[in-house]
């Protein structure tokens, strides 16, 4: 407004002033000159005032549409401002959404998986279950089988006998089960034709040594005085009478580290098969066995002490009980394992460091042989029976291998650790197969047929697949 004012005063001035000219008298040039200059001047003046005004009011617009422009732009950045605040809280909430969902989704997948490792485990423990359950139901029918072989085979039925054992050693051995479990073990020695014999000794076969470097070869002592060297041939066994000298007792036989034959006499006397023939006296009176250890040759008296060859006693912490004497003894090289045979027929086991591990009862009689491999013990005893132990059990029931008539005086393990060799007091030697899966085998190649279907189910029952033995590579 202050503006517009003073634009009209500067032309109302300027308009006077042209007025003024126009009217007042004429004078000299020069005046004239100098008042037409400040004529020009002042519409100069006038012209820029004009002009100041028209910018100063295109300004003042710009200003105005700035202004305008401005506001217009403080509220979309305040609408941009308000909107970025409800997306942030919308992100906000998604986001909350978001976490709160994969929580849920983290919670059933926990959910989920555990369901599913109890599904599995479940159907582990069922089949474990089910597979224990035919695990027992085999073994229980193998065991089964196996006495129903031994009938059969008594009664004359030889074919079906060795089916019935050949099945009942496959489903033991097939399911885990222990194929020296007796009904097993025994139907397979009976029905493989085991043991055989033979009757060479005029008296009772008191020692056995088999020679480590001849799997072929081993020597037999007697009480009668005797001492035979066998071979094998393929009808049997050749023997060979290294000594015979009825005034001889001999108890106990074994193989030094060079093959010599070393045989004891009751009387305590030491009989050498070298080149010549050497003897001696031992000098610790009556003895009654001669024992082959890891760390040599042992004598074992009548009353239970070990010495040495050199005649040193061995400290042994488990030779008597009260009147209960040490009459049988075997360690296992491989391991230190000790089983000591007692009179009263109990065995005791220790361990290397000489620490008890066991007490075997079953024998009634003296133990007259000791003998271990792999876990398992065989003894045999006056009570004529010659037992196998499965030390690996924690609870040890012997198998009864041989009952014979007869006391059984002493046994030794072959070479190969796959047959045993037992003699009794009646001077027979007895040679058995103690490899369960040999003599299936043996048994299976003399099959002459398989089970007929019938058979199938008369045995085994509905449950049981039928399977065929013949031509099967086991």
């Amino acid at each position: 407004m202050n503006r517009r004012k003073m634009t009209y005063c500067c032309a109302a001035v300027l308009l006077g002033l042209l007025l003024w000219c126009l009217l007042r008298p004429t004078r000299p040039s020069a005046r004239t000159d100098a008042l037409e200059n400040e004529l020009e001047e002042a519409r100069r003046r006038a012209e820029e005032a004009v002009l100041i005004r028209s910018v100063s009011k295109q300004m003042e617009e710009i200003a105005y549409q700035q202004k305008d422009l401005s506001d217009r732009q403080r509220l979309r950045a305040e609408q941009q401002a308000q909107e970025n605040y409800r997306m942030k809280l919308r992100v906000e909430e998604e986001w909350k959404r978001a976490v709160s969902s994969q929580q849920e989704a983290e919670k059933a997948y926990r959910l989920a998986e555990s369901q599913r490792k109890l599904a599995e485990q479940r159907r582990l423990q069922a089949e474990e279950a089910k597979r224990k359950a035919d695990t027992l139901a085999y073994q229980t029918l193998g065991r089964s089988l196996g006495s129903i072989a031994m009938t059969q085979y008594r009664t004359g039925n030889d074919v079906t006998a060795s089916l019935l054992a050949y099945a009942a050693w496959l489903f033991v051995k097939r399911y885990g089960g222990d194929t020296y479990q007796s009904s097993v073990f025994n139907a397979l020695s009976l029905i493989s034709g085991q043991p055989a014999s033979w009757h060479r000794h005029r008296a009772g076969v008191s020692a056995i040594a088999c020679d480590p470097s001849d799997g072929h070869r081993f020597y037999t002592c007697g009480r009668y005085g005797e001492v035979l060297a066998w071979t094998e041939t393929p009808d049997g066994y050749d023997t060979e009478v290294l000594h015979s000298n009825p005034g001889d007792d001999f108890r106990g036989a074994c193989l030094d580290a060079e093959h010599v034959l070393h045989v004891l006499a009751y009387d305590g006397r030491l009989v050498t098969f070298r080149h010549p023939q050497e003897s001696r006296d031992t000098g610790k009176g009556k003895c009654a066995a001669l024992l082959s250890t890891p760390s040599g040759i042992l004598l074992l008296t009548q009353d239970g002490r070990l010495y040495d060859l050199a005649g040193n006693e061995m400290p042994t912490g488990q030779r008597t009980d009260g009147n209960n004497t040490l009459t049988a003894l075997a360690i296992d090289p491989a391991t230190g394992l000790t089983a000591w045979g007692y009179e009263d027929g109990t065995i005791l086991l220790t361990d290397a460091k000489g620490r008890h591990l066991k007490k075997l009862t079953g024998h009634r009689s003296a133990v007259t042989g000791l003998a271990l491999q792999d876990g398992r013990l065989y003894s045999c005893s006056r009570d004529r029976t010659l037992r196998l132990w499965n030390l690996l059990e924690e609870r040890t029931e012997p198998v009864t291998a041989l009952q014979a008539n007869t006391w059984l005086l002493c046994l030794a393990l072959s070479p190969d650790r796959r047959q045993l060799f037992v003699g009794d007091s009646d001077g027979r030697l007895y040679r058995f197969s103690i490899a369960p899966d040999k003599m299936a085998e043996s048994i299976r190649q003399r099959l002459p047929r398989n089970f007929t279907p019938q058979e199938w189910k008369h045995y085994m029952g509905d449950g049981v697949p039928y399977e065929t033995f013949i031509n099967q590579k086991r």
